[in-house]
């Protein structure tokens, strides 16, 4: 079984063993699904290379539940979900090392160069979409070292929540779609952490901000563009847009910090976040 969306309940287990996946699985627990543990001992056995998502609303039914690796050597790194993690939103990967992270977001890992909505291009084989990444619950994204995505196919506009965006060393995030005057569009406040290349690949226009957004070009990073382009702030409920456009040139490199305050005022400092976060840190592990 290479895949479990669970809408309803998945129940686990009985007496008092614990529950053995004995190939890498992809779980999904949606808004009203649930994981059910019929053994007295809520543990899962799990291979490398997995994931659990539960969305906001999912949950397991019982605390407590110990997620724990293991190969034909033996058992591996465990975790003990607590109170914080027993519903949704939350992640669960188990990296192809064994190592067990988790986060409580929803989080999407680009695995392979291709385009915002296709399967494929995540780890997992499930694209983020407005349904699970809105108003009420956001996402995190992280592109890999090695691969570009690309948003040609959103047609100039991301319509889902993401809080943070990060371009590890060695990706690329296009936005815009080449040939295309429309420019590229985020409805909802971003953060960018670039540590990468962040390309503009439409043929004119700029990129539309919300107020209460960044962008942090790390040091190292790079932002290209076919054209010269600019930042525009705008309000995603008007349409309108706050202030003047910033002008971006063709290439410019990091360190870059750019803030928008609530109230559409653009700050740029060479100066900003001097240590890259955990999240950062952990997720360069993929």
């Amino acid at each position: 079984m290479q895949a479990f969306d669970i809408y309803g309940t998945l129940a686990l287990g009985s007496g008092n063993s614990p529950f053995t996946f004995n190939y890498p699985v992809y779980i999904i627990v949606t808004s009203h699904g649930i994981i059910q543990f019929l053994t007295s001992n809520p543990t899962l056995l799990i291979p490398s290379s997995s994931i659990i998502i539960l969305y906001t609303g999912g949950l397991f039914s019982t605390t407590g539940v110990v997620i724990q690796t293991y190969t034909s050597a033996g058992l591996g790194e465990s975790i003990t979900l607590n109170s914080t993690f027993t519903t949704g939103p939350l992640i669960c990967v188990i990296l192809p090392n064994g190592i067990i992270i988790t986060f409580d977001v929803v989080l999407f890992v680009v695995i392979q160069s291709g385009s915002f909505t296709l399967g494929s291009t995540y780890l997992g084989g499930i694209a983020p979409t407005a349904d699970v990444c809105n108003a009420t619950s956001s996402c995190y994204l992280y592109i890999s070292s090695g691969y570009t995505l690309s948003t040609a196919d959103l047609n100039g506009l991301l319509n889902m929540r993401f809080d943070l965006i990060y371009v590890a060393s060695g990706a690329t995030l296009q936005l815009g779609t080449p040939g295309s005057s429309a420019g590229f569009r985020f409805i909802y406040p971003i953060q960018l952490d670039v540590s990468g290349t962040a390309a503009f690949v439409g043929a004119a226009g700029g990129i539309y901000i919300p107020e209460n957004s960044a962008i942090n070009l790390f040091s190292g990073s790079t932002s290209t563009s076919v054209v010269v382009t600019f930042f525009q702030v705008y309000n995603p409920s008007t349409n309108a847009n706050v202030g003047q456009p910033l002008p971006v040139p063709t290439f410019f490199s990091g360190p870059s910090f750019i803030t928008v305050s609530a109230n559409g005022v653009i700050s740029i400092n060479t100066i900003g976040m001097n240590e890259i976060s955990d999240f950062h840190f952990i997720l360069n592990r993929f």
